[in-house]
């Protein structure tokens, strides 16, 4: 039988390779994991000199040697700065005559203005939420400047709620429990989060998330499945790709990722993804946003569904 379909008959979830159920080897192959990571901690020093140091593979944000930033290059380089200038509500430019005539003496519509975008396309919660509702600032321009995160920042930045052996137990049960491959895919995790600003998008709640895309209800944690694991319910038959943009749809996807993060405890260590195609057509399908959820799936959030 199907080992996802037996931890079902069984009501028990897969316990091998999790915490608490490993064997020596395993034991032993995550201590290794564990000393490579801390390798490349700014604070600790490698054994072994002729090893390749894995925080090399980092981008220099996240090296070991922090490098200032100034608040401008911090502000480019995140997606927040992005997602807010998209997310701001569009201003309407006035047509000016010339561009009346012009779309008007087009041949059947041909090369007439596009259409104004509406102004759920990109309106948020946060933009009709009460002032005293809204999270504060977590951080300042000059606090940014003066602290550039290192691997270490955005380890514990990522473990969050997770026991911190089981976030890297998911990196080892991905790569086959090969140590070197499993830290690599851990900071090329680590160097998306940052480069995705993901914690800023946690501390900014459902205040930074798409108001049209809440109230549709496409995808919310309701309740446990049979072994105890939260089922994250997604109907499609509610989804619009057109009602907002590509990015905020992904945006919201991670939140939730990240939501059902906080309500994992051992034993449960998986979220159950329940898609429910009831009712939906083709209009309801978003190819590319689809590509993008199993990239990340796979890449960023391993081990988890």
């Amino acid at each position: 039988m199907n080992p996802v379909l037996e931890q079902y008959e069984s009501g028990k979830p897969i316990a091998e390779g999790t915490l608490g159920n490993l064997t020596a080897l395993q034991d032993a192959t995550l201590r290794d994991l564990w000393r490579r990571l801390l390798a490349s901690f700014p604070n600790s020093v490698a054994a072994d000199h002729n090893e390749v140091d894995p925080a090399a593979t980092l981008s220099p944000a996240l090296s070991p040697t922090p490098q200032p930033l100034s608040a401008s290059s911090v502000d480019s380089s995140k997606r927040s700065n992005r997602l807010r200038q998209a997310s701001a509500s569009p201003a309407t430019t006035p047509t000016s005559d010339k561009q009346r005539s012009s779309s008007s003496s087009s041949w059947f519509g041909f090369g007439a203005a596009a259409k104004p975008e509406p102004t759920s396309y990109r309106q948020l919660v946060g933009d009709v939420a009460p002032e005293g509702s809204r999270p504060p600032e977590r951080y300042s321009s000059s606090a940014m400047a003066r602290a550039a995160p290192t691997v270490r920042d955005a380890f514990w930045d990522t473990v969050m709620c997770d026991h911190p052996d089981v976030l890297l137990l998911r990196f080892l049960r991905a790569r086959k429990w090969k140590p070197e491959d499993a830290l690599n895919m851990l900071l090329a995790c680590l160097r998306w989060r940052q480069n995705e600003d993901i914690d800023w998008l946690v501390w900014s709640g459902e205040s930074r998330l798409n108001l049209a895309l809440m109230r549709s209800g496409i995808g919310a944690l309701h309740r446990t499945d049979r072994i105890g694991q939260p089922v994250l319910h997604i109907p499609v038959r509610l989804n619009d790709p057109k009602a907002q943009p590509l990015e905020q749809i992904v945006e919201y996807t991670i939140y939730l990722m990240e939501v059902a993060r906080c309500v994992l405890h051992p034993p449960v260590e998986k979220v159950c993804l329940l898609v429910d195609t009831t009712d939906m057509s083709l209009s309801n399908m978003d190819w590319n946003f689809f590509r993008t959820f199993l990239h990340y799936l796979e890449h960023y959030y391993p081990e988890c569904l």
